[in-house]
């Protein structure tokens, strides 16, 4: 099966009051449900225009770019599960100057979730990095509290946050070569 090549979706809601047009959602290809699918959640609050609308006459769905792809399903959901969020770091225990991996499983409600991390030896609260999987290197050594936060892109649901600790010592000096 051939690769998606398009990244993003648009949706317009044709109504009785005019149309309502959602900014473009992404399409994460690596982002598959247990059947394969790639989910694609697009929020009501997303669609701009006049609310005025009483009856949604068609949804037209139109792609950044021209791409074969199937709708399996659409479905109209109310949904305030808020999102879970388990946080990970390898390796735990560091060293300074040590490339870290840190990673994010979401689970939850549908969710077009947007994942910030502060990496503990910044100001609280400032975002270091985004994406679900992302690395870090600490340039001191040092006890820290990272912590993730997810939030929804829509602003629909509350941002989610989650925290490991880590724990970083001084990186090994070289020998000198003296015995």
């Amino acid at each position: 099966m051939k690769a998606l090549t398009l990244r993003a979706l648009r949706l317009v809601l044709f109504t009785d009051a005019g149309e309502l047009v959602a900014d473009p959602v992404p399409v994460v290809a690596t982002t598959k449900d247990k059947r394969g699918w790639i989910p694609v959640t697009v929020s009501l609050s997303q669609f701009k225009g006049t609310r005025e609308a009483k009856t949604v006459r068609a949804v037209g769905i139109f792609a950044d770019q021209s791409d074969k792809f199937y709708l399996g399903q659409m479905s109209l959901m109310i949904d305030h599960t808020p999102p879970k969020i388990a946080v990970k770091a390898n390796p735990g225990v560091a060293r300074t100057k040590e490339l870290i991996d840190f990673t994010t499983e979401l689970s939850g409600g549908p969710v077009d979730a947007r994942v910030s991390w502060n990496f503990g030896d910044a100001n609280e609260g400032e975002a270091q990095a985004f994406g679900s999987h992302v690395k870090y290197i600490y340039q001191k050594p040092g006890d820290y509290l990272v912590t993730c936060t997810v939030s929804d892109k829509a602003g629909v649901r509350k941002p989610v946050t989650a925290s490991t600790g880590i724990h970083v010592e001084e990186a090994l000096k070289a020998e000198s070569g003296q015995e």
